[in-house]
């Protein structure tokens, strides 16, 4: 169903390239798109005589381009917690990638997985879950599909199924995994930790992202918050007042 509701939708926004099996590039503006194939028009001298060359959306191999705008606005807003607007963007980005998604250069996986946070931040647990499902099962990026497993782990935690989402957790890192999903995996441990009154637990796990992952910015806040929420637990003021000390003067946004 992912393509067939795609095929009635836009086309992706200018500045892509797109390049087909043949050696052929098109410019996302030479184009329009037809059910499941793309269009170009070739303009000549009468423009009546114009005709139209159609290409299979299946002959893509490659797309090249800036990221999209929407993609930055949509970082933005989930920063500033503004989870509803992160998700409108990046519904209406999908919809211009899905026809897409398989596609090296696509901005349909960027797009799912920061919509797949909106969802989360925002406890839509069911659509989440939906999300997350659909990126493993149709993103090419192996650290996007670790990361949207690891997005289901978090729905279970955050639905309150603790043991499985803490079951969920050790199948995905049991095998080797990017990264970027070892690294967000600290948080769900931590969350899990703290759910469990297990203070020490929960701040082993939270201080790991800045030690070890100290360039991860976008993980950071949520880092420092599991931080003064577990000396809370532990009954050190001090300590976290530092930490939201911290988290005020280099996240004031989040």
């Amino acid at each position: 169903t992912l393509f067939i509701v795609g095929l009635a939708l836009a086309s992706p926004a200018p500045g892509q390239r797109f390049h087909l099996r043949d050696g052929s590039v098109l410019d996302a503006e030479d184009f329009t798109v037809r059910g499941v194939r793309l269009v170009e028009c070739i303009e000549a001298a009468d423009a009546d005589a114009a005709v139209e060359r159609l290409h299979w959306v299946a002959d893509v191999v490659r797309v090249e381009g800036p990221e999209p705008e929407a993609l930055l606005d949509a970082r933005t807003a989930l920063a500033a917690g503004d989870a509803a607007e992160a998700i409108r963007l990046c519904t209406g980005l999908q919809a211009e990638w899905v026809l897409f998604a398989k596609v090296p250069g696509s901005w349909w996986t960027e797009a799912s997985r920061i919509r797949l946070r909106g969802l989360l931040r925002s406890k839509e647990l069911k659509q989440a879950e939906r999300a997350a499902r659909e990126i493993i099962a149709t993103s090419i990026d192996p650290e996007a599909v670790g990361l949207a497993r690891l997005g289901l782990a978090e729905a279970q935690a955050d639905g309150g199924n603790r043991e499985i989402a803490s079951a969920m957790l050790d199948a995905i890192l049991a095998k080797e995994v990017p990264p970027a999903v070892h690294a967000s995996s600290w948080l769900l441990r931590g969350e899990l930790a703290l759910a469990q009154g297990d203070s020490e637990a929960a701040l082993e796990a939270f201080l790991r992202i800045p030690v070890l992952y100290g360039t991860r910015i976008d993980l950071l806040p949520s880092a420092l918050v599991g931080s003064v929420r577990a000396y809370r637990m532990r009954n050190e003021p001090g300590r976290a007042d530092r930490a939201a000390a911290e988290l005020i003067r280099d996240f004031p946004e989040s």
